[in-house]
């Protein structure tokens, strides 16, 4: 019974420990609005900023780097798709700031169509 349990709340527990994670983070004011899983890290969205965290698992240098976007400095967001058959191959968004373009891949079970629709309510 608890195999079970503990197969349904993975992700609920992921999103509870990534909140936990990035709180500390958060400006007086800021609310996490949404987190999104990723393969070893998150994508949250606050009701000021996107915050990207990314986790290097390297057993030389492990690291973590927390990327801020304010939704004012979002130049340009892409949704990948196939051009040849109009599915999505990736589930993947692609955020451009002018520093750079942030690629964000999630989970193949996301609406990812729900997540770049919310990123791009954000910005315009």
């Amino acid at each position: 019974m608890s195999l079970f349990n503990k197969n349904e709340n993975t992700q609920e527990n992921s999103i509870e420990r990534y909140k936990g994670e990035i709180t500390p983070y958060l400006q007086v004011g800021e609310e996490i609005e949404n987190i999104f899983p990723l393969l070893i890290s998150f994508f949250c969205i606050t009701n000021k900023r996107f915050i990207f965290v990314e986790k290097d698992i390297s057993f030389k240098e492990p690291k973590t780097l927390i990327y801020t976007i304010p939704f004012s400095k979002v130049s340009e967001v892409a949704l990948i798709y196939n051009d040849s058959i109009k599915i999505m191959k990736k589930n993947e968004i692609h955020i451009t700031t002018k520093g750079k373009v942030h690629e964000i891949e999630f989970f193949k079970n996301i609406d990812i169509q729900a997540i770049y629709n919310e990123i791009t309510k954000k910005i315009i």
